[in-house]
C-alpha cells in the first residue's frame, strides 16, 4: 500500500501492480495523490495521466499495442 501501516513500517518507494489494480482509477489516483512512483498494468482501452493529459487513452499513446482476446 501507498501509506504506512500502523506497525510503523516505512511507505513503499515503489510500486508495480498487474492489471486487477491498473484498471482501478481509484487505486491509480491513490498513488498519484501520495506521490508513489507505480508501474501498472493496464488495457489499450483505459486512460491514463500523463505529463501533458490528465485522462489520456492509452490506445493513443501506443497505438501499435495489439488487441487481446
Amino acid at each position: 500500500m501507498a501509506a504506512p501501516s500502523s506497525r510503523g513500517r516505512s511507505r513503499s518507494e515503489w510500486v508495480t501492480e498487474d492489471a486487477g489494480y491498473g484498471s482501478s482509477k481509484s487505486r491509480r489516483t491513490e498513488l498519484e495523490e501520495a506521490d508513489v512512483f507505480h508501474v501498472l498494468a493496464t488495457t489499450r482501452h483505459d486512460t491514463v495521466v500523463t505529463p501533458w493529459v490528465l485522462d489520456h487513452p492509452v490506445h493513443i499513446l501506443f497505438p501499435d499495442l495489439s488487441r487481446q482476446k
